[in-house]
């Protein structure tokens, strides 16, 4: 038995949705396509989606099947951000990915290519960090040794002298102009290589960056990539770029409206119902992850479907969490089967609690939980339009919230007298969590 899932291996560039779609995201591979062939103006695109909805399998296979499947004509990039968010500029990285890109095409790589790297090498070295600190009048050994002169060496400290500070400020001016040609010479080039044909560069992971890398490279894409049919479609939860703006320029900037300086449009990932009708696309997630780890092996696992189908919208679990539940269920040891049933149902309610709501779980652990916030998550709180199975789980939780200073509907009775006996079921899920569900801590993303 496997404890996590492999992740699905999908061959850049020449795999589309075709055969890896399981969560039918080719529909908004299609729309998206037709949006970046159809617009002209450069454009940055979010797709917006929870860590772990599977903002990474989607942009992998879009990257591709614009090509294969979507008769688009434009040309595709993919760039890992996180993968390279240990370099301080990321104009360089994303020029070694476009270069990357057209060396694999297996065909003579244009001229303007060569030329973008040539001139944005040139535009990324010291002139920008070191106009910033002319400016703050920060004059250093760092900037003598970026600059080259050795003569400056004198310059340096409170002893400057008016010759030095002229000598300092031509070789600033040589440099800054050098570098504003570099960077004319850099948007010519661009023009002419998405002058035959459109380029959309995907930007993965932007969400799971440093802070100053995720928005350094937002300033990079407005700053260097504004030219007509240029796109960048970045994959990230706009939840956290928000954090990243706050992290950066203090928690009062109105960040929403901060990065619609960089973002023209959002493309939210959004459920779809699955090809078996009447499934979600979490149920069919969970199948296709029970396949792959073994999961019918463990002996309540057909309850952890029976739950997830319960669970409220406003739940918004991802497939990354679903994971997640199979996994922690796969350690957990299992109660005994003998007069275990309720024991089931608590310890896959402790389960889906310990990855959507962690502080309702440990407020169960104190004996605490309010009916309220548990419901929140479950649809189980009115014994109707239920299954067999989820109508077990109505009963066991009624239970567990029972005022016994109320009497007890018909259908609970025999729960109480046959089940729980006369201890309270909140004792006995207290029980569960501490014996069953904390038994082993799972710290696998």
């Amino acid at each position: 038995m496997r404890l996590t899932i492999p992740e699905p291996t999908i061959d850049l560039y020449k795999q589309g949705f075709e055969g890896t779609d399981k969560l039918r995201r080719n529909v908004d591979g299609k729309r998206l396509s037709k949006l970046v062939e159809n617009i002209s103006d450069p454009m940055v695109i979010a797709i917006d989606a929870p860590w772990g909805a599977g903002k990474t399998v989607f942009l992998k296979c879009w990257v591709g099947a614009h090509t294969l499947e979507n008769e688009g004509t434009a040309q595709t990039v993919y760039f890992d951000s996180f993968a390279n968010d240990y370099f301080d500029d990321p104009l360089i990285s994303i020029l070694e990915a476009i270069q990357n890109r057209f060396e694999k095409l297996g065909e003579s790589e244009p001229q303007s290519v060569a030329k973008l790297k040539t001139f944005g090498s040139i535009v990324a070295r010291s002139a920008v960090r070191i106009a910033a600190r002319w400016v703050t009048g920060n004059l250093s050994e760092q900037i003598v040794a970026e600059l080259g002169d050795e003569n400056l060496g004198n310059a340096v400290g409170e002893d400057l002298n008016e010759g030095a500070i002229a000598k300092a400020s031509a070789l600033f001016s040589e440099a800054t102009n050098a570098s504003q040609e570099a960077f004319s010479n850099f948007r010519t080039a661009l023009e002419e290589l998405s002058a035959t044909e459109k380029l959309v560069i995907v930007v993965d992971e932007l969400d799971r960056c440093r802070p100053d890398y995720a928005l350094s490279l937002l300033e990079v894409i407005k700053h260097f990539f504004n030219v007509p049919n240029v796109h960048f479609v970045l994959g990230t939860n706009l939840d956290a770029l928000v954090d990243s703006v706050r992290a950066r320029h203090g928690s009062s900037i109105n960040a929403q409206k901060y990065l619609q300086k960089f973002i023209s449009v959002t493309m939210p990932l959004r459920r779809r119902l699955s090809p078996v009708k009447g499934d979600t696309v979490e149920v069919a997630h969970l199948r296709h992850v029970a396949g792959c780890v073994d999961f019918d092996s463990v002996s309540f696992s057909w309850l952890v479907e029976e739950y997830l189908s319960v669970l409220q919208p406003t739940a918004h679990i991802t497939l990354r969490d679903i994971e997640r539940i199979v996994t922690k269920a796969i350690v957990a040891p299992e109660p005994p089967t003998s007069n275990s049933r309720f024991k089931d149902h608590m310890l896959v309610g402790a389960i889906f609690l310990g990855v959507l709501a962690p502080d309702v779980l440990e407020a169960a652990r104190r004996g605490e939980m309010k009916k309220a916030d548990f419901y929140a998550i479950f649809r189980l709180d009115a014994d109707r339009n239920l299954s067999a199975d989820a109508h077990d789980a109505h009963c066991v939780w009624a239970m567990v919230f029972r005022d016994r200073t109320k009497g007890l509907p018909q259908y609970l009775e025999r729960w109480e007298t046959n089940v729980f006996g006369k201890r309270h079921a909140n004792e006995h899920l207290r029980d569960v969590i501490a014996e069953f569900h904390d038994q082993f801590q799972i710290e696998v993303g």
